[in-house]
């Protein structure tokens, strides 16, 4: 039982971690595209 608990714990902490790396890149994007000259 604890050892299903923790698979599940990391399983949800990569799919957050690679969210908010999807999200990062959208906005690097973004802002990237808005003022060419952040880069």
């Amino acid at each position: 039982m604890s050892r299903q608990k923790r698979v599940e714990k990391q399983t949800l902490a990569a799919a957050s971690t690679a969210f908010c790396r999807e999200n990062l890149a959208k906005y690097s994007a973004v802002a990237a595209s808005v003022n060419p000259i952040n880069t």
